[in-house]
């Protein structure tokens, strides 16, 4: 009986350590994108999916696991609008940060791609609806 419970005991011990190293592993595929500000210019609007950001300031963000993240937007540290994204590697750092837009069918400037200063990737976020 007390060999029993050793090997219950150990068994337990064995699916702590378990759980305990899955989890890190899933924390390193996790994208921690650094927070930055961006300014949405006066007289203009950008969609960010079907969500349009008025003229301001926002923080934007990615995070989630590397095959679905999100990028975030905030203003006024309330989430605005949020937008899954792909991550594509690039072969450097990113020296500054850039937003690329692109003229969608409705007429309206679409996010397509941010590439945020210090990162070694770019975020392309996908037209709504695909």
């Amino acid at each position: 009986m007390v060999k029993t419970e050793k090997i219950r005991v150990l068994a337990g011990m064995a699916l702590a350590l378990l759980f305990v190293a899955a989890s890190a592993l899933a924390k390193d595929q996790m994208v921690r994108g650094k927070k930055v500000q961006w300014e949405v210019a006066q007289n203009s609007s950008v969609m960010v999916g079907q969500t349009k950001l008025s003229p301001g300031s926002y923080e934007m963000v990615c995070v989630g696991p590397a095959d679905r993240c999100e990028m975030t937007f905030k203003k006024n540290g309330k989430v605005v609008a949020s937008h899954p994204c792909g991550i594509k590697q690039l072969s450097g750092k990113n020296s500054r940060t850039e937003i690329e837009t692109e003229r969608g069918a409705d007429g309206l400037q679409h996010v397509r791609v941010i590439r945020i200063k210090g990162e070694n990737v770019e975020h392309v976020l996908q037209p709504a609806g695909e």
